[in-house]
């Protein structure tokens, strides 16, 4: 099936302060097409073949987080050089704690000075500074701060943007444009931008269909294995963002009676519905696997959550898992939370909120002795954690 680019090239002006990059947007937009052949994988999925993913774990790393700091959402989490930033935007904060989960440092600084960010929606670390960028999707700028938590400048993206993240160059940004946010200018009809905010002078910019409103899927923008990955909203296929702001098709996640097929040719609006099935945009990649999430056969689940998708990329093979049972002593076993959050070089970081260690009086059984962990380090874990304590961090790494 075709896969329908709108592509446009963009001008870009730097500002002569030094402090601020300014980009302006305008152009002809031009057609380029997206063949199914050029999709390096195709990973289909195959409800009779599910499999124990406790199978599969190599090990966990548990990682109780510093209380001096609690964090109200864990909403993306990044490591870099040691330290794991931690987003917390139902606060508007930053906070970086150690591999042994101390606190080290917190950026906050919401307002709407220079210095300052309206609405924290994504961060990112900058590949050779190790500086950290946060997106700041209703001040349309993006904000450079030091590893030291000290600003040091912005990029003005001069559209109000929902993610932001930077290539091999700490000079080349891709930002995902939020279409609703947008609208009554041009840049509404565009899902992702590729900017060179230093020693580049390109920009591009592309939208993929459909184009229907309703609950089915999202953007999003992965850091794999040396390159970086676009979903494209209601897609069912991911694509590589070049270095040149290029896009070429990597995989295409073959999801039977999907909602990208059926509504694919469809040129007016339609309200996608929640039993469709879709591709979530929690997609995360390091060398061996690809980590993603579908609502496919969740019927199949005894608990009707979602299904864990696992390419492994060294033998070309899918595995499809149900998610582990925190009420099952047996799953309890290998439990290191629902889904990934984040990638740390060869294992994939999630996290285990207090309020399922709670609803699940994990505990109190371990106290009443009503369950024995054999992993005492978990077990270590689960008993230092309250209802008002931050969540535990987890490191899964796969066989």
């Amino acid at each position: 099936m075709r896969r329908l680019l709108f592509a446009t090239l963009l001008f870009l002006l730097v500002s002569c302060g030094g402090r601020t990059t300014q980009s302006n947007f305008g152009g002809d937009v031009s057609y380029h097409t997206v063949a199914k052949s050029d999709i390096i994988r195709t990973i289909k999925l195959d409800k009779d073949n599910f499999e124990n993913i406790a199978d599969y774990i190599a090990s966990v790393e548990y990682i109780p987080l510093d209380d001096k700091r609690l964090i109200g959402d864990m909403t993306q989490v990044v490591y870099s050089d040691g330290l794991y930033y931690i987003l917390d935007r139902k606060v508007g904060q930053i906070l970086a704690f150690d591999e042994q989960g101390k606190f080290v440092r917190e950026i906050s600084h919401k307002g709407r000075a220079g210095n300052e960010y309206i609405q924290a929606w994504s961060i990112d670390i900058l590949p050779q500074s190790g500086d950290i960028a946060i997106m700041d999707n209703l001040g349309s700028k993006i904000l450079i701060f030091g590893r030291d938590g000290k600003h040091k400048h912005n990029i003005e993206v001069g559209v109000q943007a929902t993610d932001a993240k930077f290539m091999q160059s700490d000079s080349t940004v891709v930002y995902l444009m939020s279409a609703q946010q947008n609208l009554g200018t041009p840049l509404s009809k565009y899902q992702i931008a590729v900017n060179s905010v230093g020693d580049k002078d390109y920009s591009a910019s592309y939208r993929l269909r459909p184009v229907q409103d309703g609950y089915c899927g999202d953007h999003a923008l992965v850091k794999g294995s040396g390159r970086l990955l676009f979903k494209p909203i209601f897609s069912d296929s991911l694509y590589v963002v070049g270095q040149d702001a290029s896009l070429k098709g990597a995989y295409h996640i073959d999801i039977p009676d999907s909602a990208w097929d059926r509504y694919y040719d469809y040129t007016e609006f339609v309200n996608l519905l929640d039993k469709d099935n879709q591709l979530f945009p929690w997609i995360y990649e390091n060398e061996n696997y690809l980590i993603a999430y579908t609502d496919y056969a969740k019927n199949l689940d005894p608990n009707g959550r979602m299904t864990t998708i696992m390419y492994d990329r060294r033998e070309d093979k899918t595995h499809l898992f149900h998610m582990l049972d925190p009420n099952s002593e047996q799953d309890l076993e290998h439990f290191f939370g629902f889904n990934v959050i984040g990638v740390k070089e060869d294992g994939f970081i999630c996290m285990i909120s207090p309020s399922i260690i709670v609803s699940c009086d994990l505990v109190g059984k371990i106290k009443r002795g009503e369950i024995k962990l054999k992993n005492k380090d978990f077990e270590k874990a689960i008993l230092g954690v309250g209802e008002d304590s931050n969540p535990l961090l987890t490191i899964v790494k796969f066989k």
